[in-house]
């Protein structure tokens, strides 16, 4: 499926034209026409919000977000970090999250020890997807 961030734009907002949200995919892709895809590595959702020109996350950026990630378009791919109490970062497949989300145990990568309440040690963010660096090389 050929199409430029352009056409990109107009066909989300055609899919959801009463949608805040929608409005707020243009406008973030309106800012990566300006970034260089290496710029996209580290994408989390309070770079989101700037890029949508919102103060804070609100359920209209977290409703972008899915957009942009989880529908067909998929223009971002998911990933989770991992930061240990002596501020080691890990990356960790989203597939081990849910997995510690379903069973509310999370092992430490590198100990293999149980980490208690996780998920205020695990952040979510984002990365350009292959199709969405394809697009941008056409810009």
């Amino acid at each position: 499926m050929d199409m430029s961030l352009d056409k990109l734009k107009e066909e989300i907002v055609q899919r959801w034209p009463d949608l805040p949200a929608a409005h707020l995919c243009v406008l973030i892709l309106d800012k990566l026409e300006t970034l260089e895809t290496s710029q996209l590595s580290f994408v989390t959702f309070t770079t989101f919000a700037n890029m949508a020109d919102r103060k804070q996350i609100d359920i209209d950026v977290l409703h972008a977000v899915n957009i942009l990630t989880n529908t067909r378009f998929s223009l971002f791919d998911s990933h989770a970090m991992f930061i240990d109490e002596a501020n080691s970062e890990h990356e960790i497949p989203v597939s081990d999250l849910n997995k510690a989300k379903a069973t509310g145990v999370f092992i430490h990568p590198e100990t293999g020890e149980e980490v208690p309440d996780f998920e205020k040690h695990v952040f979510p963010f984002f990365s350009a997807s292959p199709r969405l660096e394809a697009e941008m090389r056409k810009q």
